[in-house]
């Protein structure tokens, strides 16, 4: 039997074991952390031993964690965790006084929204500290951002968040159909699904990131695919792009409530077996017991009741208690 204790199995082990698992590459895994990719790829030989197992294999042009490979991930990432959160336990962290800047990701329909209200209650509260957002180009890019520490919060609302890291829910939503005024289905009060289908689709999610689409994700789940005729990189442009077409945007009923607010569009009810949008909070193992990590979910929380208590949406909150987080699929 394996015994950790006989083997060399450090700390230092432990970072490039995490590194090599997430991002399932050698070269990648060597360019992170500045070592020659000769060197990985013998520590990887070593750890395979070690596990009995050989953690990575060749799937095409790429590699892909084995059953075993997931399971080391998850328990590397737990024990890191415990042990970056023995430091972070003496984190001393005042937010008016704080000047580290606050990473927050999630796709840019947030700012109609949720991101308004956050912002202000940071400059009140944290004036100091400035605030990036950002729009992950794919879900690796994400992921690994979220590992490194280069983003500290990100908001999703995929059908199911990465089992990899901590998820707290913030809010669920109605999904709608954003079209033009003159679409023949503008005055419909909700959509059948089998009409739905045959609509022309506009998306803001690429076609490789599709499973991870809140909506063709659902579809997915119901055994349907839908026509999506346009893809954009974001959501600035879709009022105009739908604005005199027969395109059809499917969205959480805020942002769609937003859009038929200022132009000449209209929000129908999509179909009832889309069910609702699930909108939640995402951060890495290593970030759980941050002092300053746990003041900015506990603020995305606050200011998501506040909107909710407002009446200004119809949005139930999800959330349970800052201190009963959800953590998902880890030991």
């Amino acid at each position: 039997m394996f015994n950790a204790l006989d083997e060399d199995l450090d700390i230092k082990s432990l970072r490039l074991l995490q590194v090599l698992l997430s991002e399932c590459s050698v070269s990648r895994t060597a360019d992170r952390l500045g070592r020659a990719q000769p060197s990985v790829s013998n520590k990887l030989k070593r750890l395979r031993a070690m596990f009995g197992d050989p953690l990575l294999v060749r799937s095409g042009q790429h590699m892909v964690r084995t059953e075993k490979g997931c399971s080391v991930l998850a328990s590397v990432n737990k024990v890191l965790g415990g042990i970056d959160g023995m430091f972070d336990t003496v984190e001393m962290f005042e937010p008016a006084t704080s000047s580290r800047t606050a990473r927050i990701a999630g796709a840019d329909c947030l700012a109609t929204f949720l991101i308004p209200p956050f912002v202000r209650h940071l400059r009140e509260t944290a004036p100091l500290m400035p605030i990036e957002f950002s729009t992950p180009a794919n879900t690796q890019e994400l992921l690994t951002g979220l590992e490194c520490g280069d983003i500290d919060i990100a908001i999703g609302n995929w059908p199911e968040p990465p089992e990899s890291l901590r998820c707290m829910p913030l809010m669920e939503a109605e999904f709608v159909c954003v079209m033009d005024a003159e679409h023949p289905y503008a005055n419909c009060i909700q959509l059948e699904l089998d009409e739905y289908l045959q609509l022309a689709h506009l998306s803001p999610t690429s076609p490789g990131e599709s499973a991870l689409s809140p909506v063709d994700g659902r579809l997915a789940q119901l055994g349907k695919r839908r026509r999506n005729s346009i893809c954009v990189p974001g959501f600035g442009v879709i009022p105009s792009i739908i604005a005199g077409s027969d395109l059809v945007l499917t969205t959480a009923r805020p942002l769609g409530e937003v859009m038929a607010g200022s132009s000449d569009l209209r929000a129908v009810a999509a179909p009832a077996e889309f069910g609702l949008m699930q909108l939640y909070m995402l951060w890495h193992e290593h970030a759980h017991n941050s002092t300053r990590n746990r003041w900015l979910r506990q603020t995305l929380l606050g200011e998501t009741r506040r909107l909710t208590e407002a009446g200004t949406r119809r949005m139930p909150v999800l959330a349970p208690p800052i201190d009963n987080l959800n953590r998902r699929a880890l030991p």
